[in-house]
């Protein structure tokens, strides 16, 4: 849809990316969502499931994969 996602290196920070222009449009921080086991843990991937309109989540030693719904996609 014209939009990338990246993570921050070493953070549980994400932007969204424009494609066209290369501008940061959004971004989030999902430390909100680090299992409480793992809170000293980082996000270390993350991948969009465009059929379900569900962004998934993981982290390093995370034990399982989340699921989230970003409601603000344009």
């Amino acid at each position: 849809n014209g939009r990338i996602w990246a993570n921050v290196i070493s953070s549980n920070i994400i932007y969204e990316i424009d494609l066209r222009t290369g501008f940061v449009t959004k971004s989030l921080d999902l430390s909100s969502i680090v299992p409480l086991e793992n809170k000293g843990s980082i996000l270390s991937g993350f991948a969009y499931n465009n059929q379900k309109d569900i962004l998934h989540v993981t982290g390093k030693n995370w034990p399982y994969i989340i699921g989230i719904r970003i409601d603000f996609w344009i």
